[in-house]
């Protein structure tokens, strides 16, 4: 006897999280290349419109709203939701024809719209991988209440080295250092209320032995481990054009996920950087790097401390400015949230050092 075919807004979700230069990109493509799973490029486009339309009924003026806004509100220089190749004609007749569709249902018709590099079949889960999501953790939980959430973490020293080179990070080791730890507090915090729901990956173990780590996870979500996951990067050439990745100005950083792992790059900050600023790194992380099994190199530096107190200021004055643009719309308010601070462009010009590609 046959299955029934499982209607898109009935598939699991998952979602891909962690702190950006952790190993999230390689991972979604890991999965990208897996025939059962649909999980699009980066475009954080629900937490910001589930306000919207959370209590509306998709009605076809509904819908249409949906589409536009996806469409032309949520601009920024890194997402886009044209890099999904959707057919936006077939999304809305999908749409209309399920009927009856809350909020989540149409964000998961919106996933299984995107149109992969790799050949798929029968849709068997919808994943989405996005650091910003780290910090909408419980939004979405409300969202998909049985969502699992697969969050990658990286030694605070390898994370901050990858990010100071790339523009989506500071200028300012201790703005970076920070954001590792706040990242992995929110992960840490989601993880003890919603245990079977979490699972941590680590990003040496994944570049160490992919094989092994990914048949667990795919043990974790249900789906069989496919052999095909693990020669993504023969795709490489296709995937940045497809996906438009060469177009962007984090194309050095996507190109490089796209390379077969690489077991060099785990110590690869040992070389690159300095002993205060390995100092620096540990000192706001001694802690937490502790629990995670992340051996600091040098003891407790107290003083160092006080290089952190312009970053937590700034942080406090941007934790109350978010508040205030929450009355904005999606796309004025990521406008703000992305562009860069004037204490980036003031504190950090003067005192970061960072190399920017």
């Amino acid at each position: 006897m046959n299955k029934r075919k499982v209607k898109i807004e009935d598939l699991p979700m998952a979602i891909i999280v962690g702190s950006p230069r952790s190993g999230t990109s390689m991972l979604r493509t890991f999965f990208d290349a897996h025939s059962q799973v649909q999980i699009p490029t980066e475009f954080p486009f629900f937490p910001f419109l589930y306000d919207v339309y959370r209590n509306k009924p998709f009605e076809e003026y509904i819908i249409d709203s949906y589409i536009a806004r996806i469409r032309f509100t949520i601009q920024h220089q890194f997402w886009n939701i044209n890099r999904w190749n959707i057919d936006f004609e077939s999304l809305k007749k999908s749409l209309l024809e399920a009927g009856n569709l809350r909020f989540a249902g149409v964000c998961k018709h919106t996933v299984a719209s995107f149109k992969s590099v790799f050949n798929k079949r029968e849709l068997s889960l919808l994943m989405l991988k996005e650091p910003l999501y780290t910090y909408y953790l419980n939004k979405i939980n409300r969202i998909f209440p049985d969502v699992k959430v697969i969050a990658i973490e990286r030694d605070p020293r390898a994370q901050v080295n990858s990010i100071r080179n790339f523009k989506f990070g500071s200028r300012l080791i201790t703005a970076n250092a920070l954001a590792w730890r706040k990242a992995q507090q929110k992960i840490a915090s989601f993880q003890k209320k919603n245990q079977n729901k979490t699972y941590i990956i680590k990003y040496d173990q994944l570049v160490q032995d992919p094989e092994k780590e990914l048949t667990r996870l795919c043990e974790f979500l249900c789906i069989p481990f496919e052999k095909d996951m693990l020669n993504y990067h023969l795709w490489k050439d296709d995937i940045l054009k497809t996906y438009g990745f060469e177009t962007i100005g984090m194309h050095p950083s996507i190109k490089s996920t796209m390379q077969k792992p690489d077991v060099s790059k785990i110590l690869e900050w040992k070389e690159a950087l300095s002993k205060r600023e390995i100092q620096l790194i540990e000192t706001v992380n001694y802690r937490g790097m502790k629990r995670r099994g992340y051996i600091p190199q040098y003891k407790q530096n107290y003083f160092l401390f006080l290089l952190y107190i312009p970053v937590y200021i700034h942080g406090l004055i941007q934790t109350f400015l978010s508040y205030m643009v929450k009355v904005l719309p999606p796309s004025r308010r990521i406008k703000i949230i992305f562009s860069p601070s004037l204490f980036e462009r003031t504190y950090g010009r003067i005192f970061g050092k960072k190399t920017r590609k």
